[in-house]
């Protein structure tokens, strides 16, 4: 497994760009963040590329909702743009979701409960549409991301992996799998150790943030070398993406994470 660490939530007054820099100077050698609108593509690949780094993995759509079929064609116009910044940018990974996130991660058109068969049906078909924007031969994959309705996101309609994996079950492309994000399905009461064991196969990207609180690992319950050990012996060989708040301060959080990493990513 290799790490990857998100730079929405470090350095917050730094441009992006720089902290990639900062990133780098702890030894990571892979970052991902949320929207590629917001940043100055040029100078943040040329400052990936300076400093030895990789971009991961971003988001391959920051409108339009997956669930509902009326706005499919929102959501791959979207995708489009996001498709041709992971491009230039060399990402291998994009990252879907089945609603638009708002400010503060609030989700715009809010569902009464989880996703039906029928709404996976129509979930399933939207990434479809967006694989088939895909150009053949490209090393590109995607993944759709369950998130957390207790603390986080309300409204959001997979809140379980079981969804995800009915989705990625559906659309039965092996470009297309299951974000694993620790976090919110800590938050959601989960066993991550049975997680990682039911759903290996069918994960294309993890994060992770301990539980509570969402800061870096060792900070909250979560036993990380037995979830990441499980993960890994499953045959998981992908990024491990680290999309935390600090704690604290970012070089302290960065510091904890490099010694985290250490002790348990070489073998990895």
């Amino acid at each position: 497994m290799k790490a990857s660490v998100c730079i929405e939530m470090l350095f917050p007054e730094l441009p992006f760009e720089e902290r990639i820099a900062r990133v780098a100077s702890y030894g990571f050698r892979a970052v991902e963040f949320w929207s590629w609108k917001d940043k100055d593509l040029p100078r943040l690949k040329a400052v990936a590329e300076s400093s030895g780094v990789e971009i991961a993995n971003f988001s391959g759509q920051r409108v339009g909702d997956l669930i509902d079929r009326s706005q499919h064609e929102t959501v791959a116009r979207d995708f489009e743009s996001a498709l041709a910044a992971a491009e230039a940018l060399g990402c291998p990974n994009l990252m879907v979701l089945a609603q638009e996130l708002g400010e503060g991660g609030r989700v715009v058109r809010k569902r009464p409960r989880e996703a039906s068969p029928e709404q996976i049906a129509d979930i399933a078909a939207g990434v479809r549409l967006l694989l088939a924007r895909v150009p053949a031969g490209s090393p590109l994959r995607l993944s759709i991301e369950p998130l957390n309705t207790r603390q986080d996101h309300a409204g959001y309609a997979m809140a379980f992996v079981a969804t995800a994996a009915a989705v990625v079950d559906a659309v039965g492309d092996p470009r297309f799998g299951i974000l694993l994000d620790f976090y919110h399905q800590g938050m959601m009461g989960d066993d991550l150790v049975g997680l990682a064991r039911a759903y290996a196969p069918k994960i294309r990207h993890v994060h992770i943030a301990d539980v509570p609180g969402r800061h870096e690992p060792g900070t909250g319950r979560v036993d990380w070398a037995a979830v990441l050990g499980e993960l890994e012996g499953r045959g998981y060989a992908g990024f491990v993406g680290f999309e935390f708040s600090p704690a604290a301060t970012s070089e302290a959080a960065l510091a904890s994470l490099a010694d985290f990493w250490a002790r348990l990513g070489p073998r990895r």
